[in-house]
């Protein structure tokens, strides 16, 4: 499960906080419904300027790169890494 959180005023610091509680509250909403997966992942974006997250138990890691729309191929391949490590 991935959360986006859109960068309000090209400020992506801004939405990490907002990002990381909306990975809180899927991960919440996910337990009441049975599904106990405790990764969560989330990207806050400016449309041009992306950062992943990951939020594995209680602990919010931050990837430090930020990946810009020059390197789409960097984009993609970190949603393809989230998208296999989500595979049941």
């Amino acid at each position: 499960m991935i959360a986006i959180v859109e960068a309000k005023k090209n400020d992506v610091e801004g939405g990490l906080g907002q990002c990381i509680a909306q990975m809180i509250g899927a991960r919440l909403f996910n337990e009441q419904a049975g599904q106990n997966d405790l990764t969560m992942y989330g990207c806050v974006t400016t449309g041009e300027v992306w950062q992943f997250l990951r939020l594995d138990g209680a602990v919010a890691s931050l990837d430090r790169q930020r990946y810009y729309l020059d390197n789409v191929e960097g984009i993609l391949g970190v949603f393809l890494a989230i998208a296999e490590a989500t595979e049941p």
